[in-house]
């Protein structure tokens, strides 16, 4: 990460947006987000020194464009999402093209059959009390054994990723100065612990092998040199935060979706090939982030608004998936919208390079759970979302099961 006259600018997803306060401003961002998108589809927010983009045209636009717009960081920040997510060609092609290796076909095949095996194991196991959280009681502990699996950690320390994934998103309780810098020193204490942890992981994986990613990316080169474990690390973090958090959201935000739209859990049942286009719909409405960043490598005009080079970009992705110029009744659950072009896995280089991963476990993590179960109800009074300014989801989703 580089230095520069910027570096003592706060790290945007941890202040708080003014319209974005309290649980009910969560539960209600779309009518928000509709409201920015008519009447304030590009501006500058004074707190978070950062412009907000949310038509699906900008957006999309800013996404495929790499060589204006960048993804490295213009300043020092203790946060977690470092690497490839910061990085710009050629750096971002040579890790990126390495990387891929671990979300082939070929690879991704050889995890099915766990997927499967320890979404029917967590299921069987709520099911004689006739209820489940479906957060913490399947979507993450799902999740989160697929990554312990994925990356070679002990899977007795699962629990420790949900905790540090959960710790490094986590908001300031309110605007003051005093809650931001008391996030800031949470989440670099936090990373801290994620990279004493893995750098453990990975002194053994040099020393003794085994089939995994850690070993993988200790033994993987590129021009002719070895990963450094800086870089190693990096990597492990962004799937700690992106790996499995995203993937669980996704599956949850499904149930939840199932739970909204009267009927879909029964076509689900009756036909479970309905499953990916459902998929696509909730990805849709509900994709696992808000937003994300990119840095104006120039200055440019955007509907009347100047930005300057090196300023930072948030580009709401959840606010793009809902725009009512592209798509036709934007607010509602069409099983067979087409075609159905959301940015939930964003565009262009930065394309999330876990998107098979994450499909191909909430498909099957959906297909397992309409086949053993016969009717979901909701039980909370009212849906619990995560305050986050990054993470689209729920603290948890208490539900009824009956086998």
């Amino acid at each position: 990460m580089t230095t520069c006259p910027y570096s003592q600018k706060k790290v945007t997803y941890l202040i708080p947006i003014k319209e974005l306060r309290t649980e009910e401003d969560f539960l209600n961002i779309h009518t928000w987000l509709a409201d920015m998108r008519k009447n304030s589809p590009v501006r500058f927010d004074e707190s978070r020194q950062c412009w907000d983009i949310f038509l699906y045209e900008d957006v999309d636009a800013i996404f495929r464009n790499s060589k204006e717009f960048s993804s490295v960081r213009k300043f020092h920040a203790p946060t977690p999402l470092r690497s490839i997510l910061n990085m710009d060609p050629p750096e971002h092609t040579k890790l990126r093209k390495l990387v891929s290796k671990a979300f082939t076909p070929r690879a991704l095949s050889k995890l099915g059959p766990r997927i499967e095996e320890l979404s029917n194991e967590l299921i069987q196991q709520a099911l004689p009390s006739g209820k489940i959280d479906v957060v913490n009681e399947y979507a993450y502990s799902l999740t989160i054994n697929m990554l312990v699996n994925l990356l070679g950690v002990p899977e007795k320390d699962s629990e420790l990723f949900k905790t540090w994934s959960a710790d490094l998103l986590a908001s300031p309780k309110d605007a003051s100065d005093e809650a931001y810098n008391a996030s800031v020193s949470h989440v670099k204490e936090t990373m801290d612990k994620v990279d004493s942890y893995l750098l453990t992981i990975i002194n053994e994986r040099r020393e003794s092998p085994q089939e995994d990613l850690i070993t993988e990316l200790t033994q993987a080169e590129i021009d002719g040199e070895h990963l450094t474990d800086e870089e190693i690390l990096d990597f492990a973090g962004i799937l700690l935060q992106a790996g499995f958090g995203t993937t669980a959201r996704l599956i949850t935000n499904f149930v939840r979706s199932m739970l909204e739209n009267p009927g879909l859990f029964e076509k689900l049942k009756n036909d479970s090939s309905l499953i990916n286009p459902a998929m696509e719909e909730v990805l849709r409405l509900y994709p696992s982030i808000y937003r994300t960043t990119r840095y104006a490598k120039e200055s440019f005009t955007i509907r009347d608004q100047t930005i300057h080079e090196g300023d930072e970009i948030q580009l709401w992705v959840a606010s793009a998936n809902r725009d009512e110029a592209i798509f036709d009744q934007p607010n509602t659950f069409l099983i067979d919208r087409k075609p159905n072009q959301h940015l939930a896995f964003g565009k262009g280089i930065h394309f999330c390079l876990g998107s098979s991963l994450a499909r191909l476990e909430a498909k099957i993590a959906i297909e397992v759970f309409v086949k053993n179960v016969s009717s979901i109800q909701l039980l909370d009074t009212q849906l619990k979302p995560i305050r986050s300014m990054v993470a689209n989801g729920l603290e948890e989703l208490n539900i009824s099961i009956q086998p």
